[in-house]
C-alpha cells in the first residue's frame, strides 16, 4: 500500500485578532467608572448585601464633623447637588429634599455617614427627610468580611 501524503492545514488568524480588538475597544468605550468622591467617609460595617442602584439616586453624605453633602442624579443641573457633592446647611436640608423630590419623584434616597459621626446630625437629617415626605431611604455600609 502506498502512503497517502497529508496536506497541512493553515488557519488565517487575522479575523480572530480583529474580533478580539473590536471586543476590547467595545468594553473600553462602554465601561462606566465611579465618580471620585468629594467627601471622604469611613463606612460602618454590616452584613446586608443589598446593592444601591447606580442611577436615579439622591445621595446624602454626612462627614465626621456632621456636615451634610448632597449629590443627586437629576436632569435639571441647576438644582443643588446635581453634578457633584454640594455642602448644604443643616437648616436648609428639608427645602433641598423637597426641591429634588419635586423635580424627580422616583429618586432613591441613600444616606452615607461616617462611622465616627455623632448621632445628632444623622437624626437631624432623618427628621428633614421625614418632613420632606421621604419615609424610605437606605443607609450605605461596608460589607462585613
Amino acid at each position: 500500500m502506498a502512503k497517502v501524503k497529508r496536506v497541512g492545514i493553515a488557519m488565517d488568524m487575522t479575523p480572530m485578532v480583529d474580533v478580539a480588538f473590536l471586543l476590547l475597544t467595545f468594553f473600553m468605550l462602554t465601561t462606566q467608572f465611579r465618580q471620585p468622591e468629594t467627601v471622604a467617609v469611613t463606612l460602618p460595617s454590616s452584613h446586608a448585601k443589598i446593592r444601591v442602584p447606580m442611577s436615579n439616586v439622591m445621595l446624602l453624605t454626612i462627614d465626621k464633623q456632621g456636615r451634610p453633602w448632597i449629590r443627586a442624579d437629576v436632569a435639571d443641573k441647576s438644582l443643588p447637588g446635581a453634578e457633584t457633592d454640594v455642602a448644604v446647611d443643616s437648616s436648609d436640608l428639608q427645602n433641598v429634599f423637597q426641591q429634588l423630590r419635586a423635580n424627580n419623584p422616583s429618586l432613591v434616597t441613600t444616606v452615607k455617614a461616617d462611622k465616627e459621626t455623632p448621632f445628632g446630625p444623622i437624626e437631624d437629617a432623618m427628621a428633614a427627610l421625614k418632613a420632606a415626605g421621604i419615609t424610605r431611604f437606605n443607609f450605605i455600609t461596608e460589607l462585613e468580611k
